[in-house]
């Protein structure tokens, strides 16, 4: 994380805000680069110096992650079934998880790709499992887009507050990962129990 502090320093302008918005849609493309860190470094980076404008990087930043979800998404649902049987992919979009994550799909509904948005290590996989199997295009792009701005308001508001110190950089990302974790656990487990009793 520091070295991503310091070679994002040392662009300014325009350039700073085409890397950002880069990096944001090599993140949602298997590229591994950790989404969440670097939204919180970037807004502490420029509450600390001052340098970049937060507007700017907000929009910037929900860029990148849509497009980069819409990539994903829209391989998958042109390109899915073909891919997964090549070796090279298969290392990288691991089917069995590729087949559990269709299977939440299927018994959760297209409405759970608003809370995947706050479960960091699995939600690339879920959105290359939507689109292989074939889900609206509108509902990705409208779960999709609610769920981006809540959680990128809330984390920009949180790594704002902190600042650039490292040392709390890290055990925030964790804290505020568990809190939204256990709000979605608890909201899904609600949504599914009131299906039930509809269908009773």
């Amino acid at each position: 994380m520091q070295d991503l502090v310091l070679f994002l320093s040392q662009h300014q302008g325009f350039e700073f805000y085409a890397i950002l918005t880069l990096i944001f849609v090599c993140s949602g493309c298997y590229i591994p680069i950790s989404s969440d860190l670097t939204i919180i470094t970037v807004t502490g980076l420029s509450a600390a110096t001052g340098l970049y404008h937060i507007p700017t990087i907000f929009f910037c930043i929900l860029t990148g992650i849509l497009t980069g979800d819409m990539i994903n998404f829209l391989i998958a649902k042109k390109y899915g079934p073909s891919l997964l049987k090549r070796p090279r992919v298969k290392k990288i979009i691991k089917p069995e998880k590729v087949e559990k994550m269709i299977q939440t799909l299927k018994k959760s509904g297209a409405g759970f790709i608003f809370f995947v948005r706050f479960m960091p290590f699995v939600r690339t996989v879920l959105f290359f499992s939507a689109g292989l199997m074939q889900i609206s295009t509108w509902k990705f792009i409208l779960y999709n887009g609610l769920s981006t701005n809540i959680y990128l308001t809330a984390l920009m508001a949180l790594s704002y507050k902190i600042g650039t110190d490292l040392s709390k950089l890290s055990t925030s990302v964790f804290q505020f990962e568990v809190v939204f974790a256990m709000i979605v656990i608890v909201l899904f487990s609600v949504i599914i129990h009131l299906k039930k009793r509809q269908l009773k």
